[in-house]
């Protein structure tokens, strides 16, 4: 009731202690007063609040839960254990996969909660969680934490960022599970990425979903010998893929020959009345200093 109270004194001054008593006596006038409090705009911000930090409190908690309990057991090894006594080889598979569907289910749990605990990160504050392991504070994250922030980064169709995230998520491949990088490189897909950075497109992206991948130049190469810079492509290309396309000249992921024809796409593209408008004079500029 003391919150109550507090409450309440935006509503034509009933913090006088007689009414307030009197208030309280009257299970109808409790009632009343509790429905006049939804207009009160300091009452609404609290309940709002309250709701918000208990949500938050559900989410950090159902994250800690699902990666203490996958940190603690291997689903293999457990199923291992679990299924030494049977003799049944079916009953064995059976309850191997269904241990495996809970981990599953677990990943995916902490992998929600996650979504959620980073939504109102900044995407630089995303990539810090994914290039280095720790949040601003310093503290380190969990890989759900981490799957959640490549996935903001993956989201944001910002080519710098992404490229920066796909080496690191290579480099550090052994703390990713093959689901939770699935799940990054699908968020790229879906993004739409590919179609400002055609080394971003999906069938390009195969050597980051099976962790083969050492150094983004290789992306930039293998788009350029499957022909993925047509006119069509480089009409639509953001101006920070094209750094990249040049760093991969540079660094020898793209032969002459290739970048040559990168090049020849490039000039059709400006001469052509459809593709021509499409291309942006920051990508043109870009595009004659190759």
């Amino acid at each position: 009731m003391q919150q109550t109270r507090a409450a309440n004194r935006g509503i034509g001054g009933l913090e006088n202690s007689k009414l307030m008593n009197k208030i309280d006596g009257d299970g109808k006038a409790r009632g009343a007063l509790k429905k006049a409090n939804r207009f009160n705009p300091y009452a609404a911000a609290q309940r709002a609040k309250a709701r918000n930090d208990a949500r938050v409190a559900q989410h950090k908690d159902n994250l800690n839960r699902a990666t203490t309990r996958l940190a603690d057991s291997d689903p293999d090894a457990v199923a291992k254990a679990a299924t030494g006594g049977l003799r049944d080889s079916e009953l064995r598979d059976a309850v191997k996969h269904q241990i495996s569907q809970q981990a599953d289910q677990l990943e995916r749990a902490g992998a929600s909660a996650a979504s959620v605990l980073i939504g109102d990160r900044s995407e630089e504050e995303a990539l810090q969680m994914v290039t280095s392991g720790k949040d601003t504070a310093g503290n380190d994250v969990s890989s759900e934490m981490r799957t959640a922030a490549a996935q903001k980064v993956a989201a944001s169709r910002n080519v710098e960022n992404i490229n920066k995230m796909l080496e690191q998520l290579n480099r550090t491949s052994g703390q990713f599970s093959d689901s939770q990088r699935h799940a990054i490189i699908d968020t790229i897909e879906s993004s739409g990425a590919g179609s400002i950075a055609p080394h971003l497109q999906s069938s390009n992206l195969g050597a980051v979903r099976d962790g083969s991948l050492q150094n983004v130049g290789e992306l930039y190469g293998s788009a350029a010998q499957k022909g993925l810079y047509s006119p069509d492509a480089i009409s639509g290309m953001h101006e920070s893929g094209i750094d990249g396309l040049a760093a991969a000249h540079r660094n020898g992921y793209i032969n002459g020959d290739q970048m040559q024809q990168v090049k020849k796409n490039y000039r059709f593209a400006a001469s052509n009345a459809k593709f021509n408008q499409n291309l942006s004079n920051a990508t043109k500029e870009r595009m004659n200093m190759l």
